[in-house]
């Protein structure tokens, strides 16, 4: 059927009463249908600008709440299956160590270190921050608009790149960014990364010195059972810690040498130790350090005090750093000089006391000189390049 033809009013210079209805009637007709079509424009443009909305919400969760994975995993080249990397691809590939077994008991900034050496010895290369949005060794890059659970952020994020290779027993509480100092009872953070292909081993104990006990919810000797399964850091959602959760603590850094470091499997071989920030005993009573050098003579730990970093600035973190440094650098026989950090640039702090990298990679890169562990003609980070420069005499 064809379409009824429009309706066109004839006239010679007049019209009749029925073409002026026809023409008032087409009118009507077409103010209605300008008011529909512009009823829908309007619906139309409120739902893309929802859209739009919902989209830009949907990225600002994506980048704050997570890593760029792409550009950590991707631009690695990691090979899942072989685990190897594209040398082409990555022009930084380094040759990463093998049977290493490595042990880290420290504050926050052992923490870093160890994150540095981790990385490292899971992708074969330093991290580093120019690739990222996100930074590996500053946990506040991890804030976001959405949530105050930076720690458990930081916790989650950090486990998912090194996995399938790490548990982490960390419990930070949600929101408390001074926890260390308000609730270090509630505070748990230890690291254990194992790579079985290349025979490594990587574990890190959270301390706070003598201030307080360190503590843990997994038995060291549990460990190994539970590597390689899928799991979440052990985050599980849970913001409140029960110290019933809690299996054991300890202040006796000898005590958790016996306790938790020779119950791991494999063994490490060697123990890095520091306080940074948290007071201890170590100066002012021998029989503590006694207590810890008879507990690390046991095989096959290699211990190795590292000497306090400075803060910002070049001051010391506290006032017995020297003293406390030199005395346990002799009494165990090791020693991880680290007293550079003295004269580094402002602007490799990201607070008061903790740094960007390539600042922990140097320390680490220092430590696998010292026992054997880099690989022919590899070339070590220009730590020259860290300091701060001598304004020169005109």
């Amino acid at each position: 059927m064809m379409p009824p033809a429009a309706r066109t009013p004839v006239h010679n210079g007049t019209m009749s009463a029925f073409d002026v209805d026809m023409a008032e009637e087409d009118g009507l007709h077409h103010s209605s249908r300008r008011r529909r079509s512009d009823r829908f424009l309007l619906y139309a443009s409120v739902s893309v600008s929802a859209a739009l909305l919902v989209a830009l919400v949907a990225v600002l969760v994506a980048t704050t709440k997570r890593l760029d994975t792409h550009s950590l995993h991707n631009v690695h080249a990691v090979d899942p299956k072989t685990d190897t990397i594209d040398r082409d691809v990555d022009p930084q590939w380094r040759v990463r160590p093998t049977n290493l077994h490595v042990a880290m008991l420290g504050d926050s900034i052992t923490h870093y270190q160890y994150l540095s050496l981790a990385y490292f010895l899971r992708t074969g290369r330093w991290f580093d921050p120019s690739y990222h949005k996100s930074h590996l060794t500053n946990v506040y890059s991890f804030q976001s608009l959405f949530h105050n659970d930076i720690y458990g952020e930081y916790f989650f994020q950090t486990t998912r790149l090194l996995q399938p290779y790490e548990i982490c027993d960390c419990y930070y509480p949600k929101g408390l960014q001074d926890a260390y100092r308000m609730a270090p009872h509630q505070v748990i953070i230890n690291r254990y990364l194992h790579d079985p292909i290349r025979n490594n081993t990587l574990r890190f104990f959270h301390s706070f010195g003598h201030e307080h006990e360190m503590q843990g919810r997994i038995n060291s000797e549990n460990i190994t059972d539970m590597e390689g399964k899928e799991q979440d850091g052990l985050l599980g959602g849970v913001h409140a810690l029960s110290q019933t959760d809690v299996v054991w603590s300890s202040k006796d850094w000898g005590h958790v040498v016996r306790n938790q470091l020779e119950r791991l499997h494999p063994k490490p071989h060697y123990v890095i130790l520091n306080a940074g920030k948290h007071s201890t005993e170590f100066a002012s009573n021998p029989e503590v350090v006694k207590s810890l050098k008879t507990a690390l003579k046991t095989k096959p730990f290699v211990p190795f005090w590292r000497t306090t970093t400075y803060r910002r600035g070049g001051t010391y973190i506290q006032q017995d750093n020297p003293h406390t440094d030199q005395i346990m650098c002799a009494a165990l026989g090791g020693c991880l000089d680290v007293s550079w950090t003295q004269h580094l640039n402002e602007q490799l702090y990201w607070d008061e006391l903790h740094n960007n990298e390539p600042v922990y990679r140097v320390m680490n890169e220092e430590f696998l000189e010292q026992i054997g562990y880099l690989p022919n003609g590899y070339v070590k980070y220009n730590r020259s390049l860290l300091m701060t420069k001598k304004k020169t005499k005109r």
